[in-house]
């Protein structure tokens, strides 16, 4: 049996953390592949054979082959940048000198595995878990995925409503960032045709890599994306 224990404070329950968290977490792919190398593994891993595994996948080279300089540039990354995030909302903790799962279970089941099971191009998935990472944003996919097109105002209502907030807050951080974003990306694009006089419609263009994440999603317990279907 494993000695193991949960630091003080940190906790095994993965409703401590917040589908952004999770995917802001997983919005980049080293750390997808951090999360991966961890994954089925309850005792963790030591720092050095986790910077291994995550160069090796990078390279695609044996665990042998990894080269030096690869792995200290992938070291360096690791300890300053990607494993204080998983730190931070309570994924991962040190104990001594391994990186150990807080809870186990919540690799292997629900949000995170499904990610991880995505095939995409690492940009594309890195952009798309970017846009999910904001629940805003989520509602806003998820309405006009649902509906086709939408008016902003229609958008900021559904928002307010989902979120408790007031409506014109809301339609000013569409209008001056959320709808900005999805349209830099491609999710969303303009319509007119269909616009009557001073109103302004957006239409849903697809999410990078969406298809098969959208899919995965949809098959969680988690009221994520209420309107994605397979």
């Amino acid at each position: 049996m494993s000695s193991r224990a949960t630091p003080q404070g940190r906790t095994g329950s993965s409703d401590a953390r917040t589908p952004s968290q999770l995917f802001a977490a997983l919005a980049d792919s080293r750390r997808r592949r951090i999360a991966a190398s961890v994954r089925g593994r309850p005792d963790g891993l030591t720092v050095d054979e986790l910077t291994t595994f995550v160069a090796s996948a990078e390279t695609g080279v044996s665990l042998t082959d990894v080269t030096e300089a690869r792995y200290e540039r992938v070291l360096v990354s690791l300890r300053h940048h990607h494993l204080p995030k998983f730190e931070e909302i309570g994924l991962l903790y040190r104990q001594d000198a391994r990186i150990v799962p807080t809870d186990p279970a919540v690799f292997e089941d629900g949000l995170i595995d499904a990610v991880l099971g995505v095939e995409a191009p690492p940009a594309e998935l890195d952009a798309a878990l970017e846009l999910l990472a904001s629940e805003r944003r989520r509602i806003l996919i998820d309405r006009l995925r649902a509906e086709g097109t939408a008016s902003v105002e229609e958008l900021a209502a559904a928002v307010a409503e989902a979120r408790g907030e007031d409506s014109r807050n809301v339609h000013v951080s569409l209008v001056h960032t959320h709808l900005p974003r999805l349209d830099d990306e491609g999710v969303i694009s303009e319509v007119t045709e269909e616009a009557p006089s001073g109103e302004r419609r957006v239409r849903f263009e697809g999410l990078p890599a969406g298809g098969e994440l959208f899919a995965r999603l949809a098959r969680l317990e988690d009221d994520l994306l209420p309107h994605v279907s397979t």
